[in-house]
């Protein structure tokens, strides 16, 4: 069951991705709560956080994306 306090920011489509936005320039583990715990109902999700961290990359089952990244890929159609 999906935890009441913690949530994601933006689900898109049927749970195909679920977005966390954080005003941060560092991630970290905690930061990565909400996407995982949403995924864990929904195993087949894309899960993304978008931040002010200028180092795009994945962590464990996680795409990290410093925002204009993000933006780039969304157009891209690489996102959904």
């Amino acid at each position: 069951m999906y935890h009441e306090n913690l949530e994601v920011d933006a689900v898109i489509g049927d749970a195909r991705v679920a977005i966390e936005i954080k005003s941060k320039e560092h991630i970290d583990h905690d930061d990565k709560k909400g996407v995982t715990e949403f995924a864990k109902e929904h195993p087949s999700t894309k899960q993304i956080i978008v931040s002010r961290d200028r180092i795009s990359r994945r962590s464990g089952d996680v795409d990290l994306y410093y925002v204009t990244d993000f933006f780039k890929a969304l157009w891209a159609g690489e996102i959904i």
